[in-house]
């Protein structure tokens, strides 16, 4: 905090700077002039927090000084001192809403008690700042959200008590920040610094803004001004927003098509959320603007899951991971598909890698590999993200197989035979036993020796495990998880269910998303 001494007297200035010890008031600096107009030229480069002022003074006295600072900076606090007794200057300086006035020859413990009563008025006046700003800013924010909807009553009637787009022309572009970050993890302050910072840039553009927040990952800006912005400035804006947080994360960033009227705004955020979409097969720290031309292809995405398989199957790792170049490939540049049905269509890949573990002997491993992955393809902000965690989990699944590998090779037919029959119903030892050669009586003993387990306790098991990992998604019916384990009855497949895992399915998926 700056205190600044204004008097024409030296001995009255060098004798109130040195008297006090002015740092257990939180004073820190103390700066001196010798007439309003010196005193003036101070407050303009330093902004001192408190001003103790002579009232008569050679070349501006205290109050056309005062009269002055309260113009320029109404937040500066301002004491009075002189020793004549004159009612016109007094009458001024409660006028000017100065705090107190100490008579001359100074009284030490009276001049300690009004910069104390200065410190306590600064204080109450930041709080009714402050309290004053978050009023303001809670409703920029419940007015930016309300704008993300089809105006109605209440959005009108709060942007004219805001005097929000009231003044013709105006022109609006509504941006979507999405943080590849929990925006409800960012620091208050730090968040509070970067929006003061948007703010100035913006200034600079002749651009204003308000913002909200949904789904703590999306800032939504709505940028507006009196004049038609050009995409030049639009694309500053855009730009400067993402490198405020970059620092953070990476982001996606989308700008709608320029509105001019407030009926208009969704209309813009609706363009923003279409662009958004694209951002999905870019590349990170992507800046969409309406109107950009986004290269892209007619082809449809490919499916590639039979090939995956049987890369899977063969143990050919270098095979998979090819699969997985070209499944992202085959997506990057088509953006006619929405990032739902991308994620929807890789979710089929992991759930083949969970298949062909538990084909290969590995039935807990598959659980313990792919643990609600789901949310984890639901979390991926981008394309690049989806394949990195696709080839992640290829990678560990080769890693697991060959913990496997010294499995018996007979065992190894028996367990794959089983990974692509188990959803059939009338699936049978028979089965089984024809496919590898070997009697019923045979394999059933021969099975138990090697494993530890009766090939129909396995095969239960094996059902179990796909039905748990069918039931974390919770796009799939119980009844069709079902049929799809190989259980027509779904009452005898539920009996079943809750005597391996110990709850009926129903609690099974209630206790995986909690």
């Amino acid at each position: 905090m700056k205190l600044l001494i204004v008097d024409d007297e030296k001995l009255t200035r060098t004798g109130i700077a040195h008297s006090v010890d002015w740092q257990t008031f939180g004073i820190d600096e103390v700066l001196e002039a010798t007439n309003g107009v010196k005193g003036l030229a101070l407050v303009r480069q330093y902004r001192p927090e408190i001003i103790l002022s002579d009232v008569r003074m050679p070349k501006m006295d205290g109050i056309r000084m005062a009269e002055t600072i309260q113009q320029l900076y109404p937040e500066s606090v301002i004491i009075f001192m002189s020793g004549y007794s004159d009612t016109e200057y007094l009458k001024a300086a409660i006028r000017l809403r100065a705090i107190n006035y100490v008579e001359k020859p100074i009284d030490m413990a009276e001049l300690k008690k009004a910069v104390s009563d200065a410190i306590d008025t600064l204080h109450r006046m930041k709080q009714t700042k402050r309290t004053s700003q978050l009023e303001q800013l809670e409703k920029h924010s419940r007015l930016a959200l309300l704008l993300l909807h089809p105006v109605n009553e209440q959005a009108k009637e709060l942007a004219h008590t805001l005097s929000l787009f009231d003044e013709a022309p105006f022109f609006c572009a509504t941006c979507i920040l999405q943080l590849n970050y929990s925006v409800s993890s960012i620091k208050k302050e730090l968040l509070e610094e970067n929006m003061e910072r948007i703010d100035s840039r913006l200034g600079a553009l002749r651009l204003r803004q308000i913002h909200t927040q949904t789904h703590d990952r999306n800032l939504i800006f709505h940028l507006f001004s009196d004049h038609m912005p050009d995409v030049s400035s639009l694309r500053q804006a855009a730009e400067y927003m993402g490198r405020i947080f970059e620092p953070l994360c990476t982001f996606s960033l989308a700008v709608g098509k320029c509105v001019s009227s407030l009926e208009e705004i969704y209309a813009s955020y609706e363009s923003a959320a279409v662009l958004l979409q694209n951002a999905f097969t870019c590349p990170y720290n992507a800046v969409l603007l309406y109107g950009d031309r986004v290269e892209q292809s007619e082809s449809v995405p490919q499916d590639y899951r039979q090939e995956f398989r049987d890369a899977l199957n063969r143990r050919d790792r270098e095979g998979a991971l090819a699969i997985s170049d070209r499944l992202f490939e085959s997506f990057r540049l088509c953006h006619s598909v929405i990032p739902a049905q991308i994620k929807d269509s890789y979710y089929r890949y992991f759930m083949l890698i969970g298949e062909s573990l538990s084909g290969g002997g590995a039935v807990s491993l598959s659980e313990d590999l792919l643990p609600d992955i789901w949310n984890h393809i639901f979390l991926c902000a981008n394309l690049t993200e989806l394949k990195k965690l696709l080839d992640l989990h290829i990678e560990r699944y080769f890693t697991s197989m060959q913990e496997v590998s010294s499995e018996n090779p007979t065992v190894f037919m028996i367990k794959d035979f089983i990974s692509q029959h188990y959803s059939s119903e009338t699936l049978s030892i028979r089965d089984v036993s024809d496919y590898v050669h070997l009697s019923p009586a045979y394999l059933c003993t021969f099975f138990k020796n090697e494993t530890g387990v009766t090939i129909n306790q396995y095969l239960t098991d094996f059902r179990m495990a796909r039905a748990k990992a069918m039931l974390k998604d919770p796009r799939y019916k119980i009844t069709d998880i079902s049929s799809k384990v190989g259980y027509s009855d779904s009452g005898y497949f539920g009996k079943s269910f809750k005597k391996t895992v110990g709850l009926t399915p129903s609690e099974y998926r209630e206790k995986m998303q909690k």
